[in-house]
């Protein structure tokens, strides 16, 4: 299950997040400095719920949730959106969609490597992005 990710994981490579972000609605100062910091990634898993913490020089955010519960929240970019997470041949999929925009569905998929790396792909209409991430810390 999700536990399986608990860690905390620096990223390492970004593959065409800005036309993703731009797709999503990302505005272009945002999109640059997001473009340009690393960030981490912590997985906190108690019981039934699991926490994402992200950290960066610009901007830290945090979700938590319980797997298959619709939840709606703020993303760190600052759009309101809906989203829930399911876990699926063992990979922790979350989709996502903008309260004012339903029909721009945004799928997250993370997944282990098993070598050391998350791997996130992010998809969202016709664009495709793939985050790599470095485990730093089992906590």
């Amino acid at each position: 299950m999700a536990a399986s990710l608990k860690g905390t994981y620096k990223l390492e490579k970004n593959d065409n997040f800005d036309k993703f972000m731009e797709v999503i609605g990302v505005g272009y100062a945002t999109r640059k400095i997001g473009g340009s910091i690393t960030n981490t990634n912590q997985f906190i898993v108690e019981g039934e719920k699991v926490k994402i913490l992200q950290k960066s020089t610009f901007k830290n955010w945090e979700i938590e949730f319980e797997l298959g519960k619709e939840l709606e929240v703020k993303t760190v970019d600052g759009r309101q959106v809906k989203t829930i997470f399911t876990w699926e041949d063992n990979k922790l999929v979350q989709k996502e969609w903008p309260v004012k925009d339903p029909s721009l569905e945004t799928t997250y998929i993370r997944e282990l490597d098993g070598q050391g790396k998350l791997i996130a792909t992010c998809k969202c209409k016709d664009v495709t992005c793939v985050r790599t991430y470095t485990k730093i810390a089992d906590s």
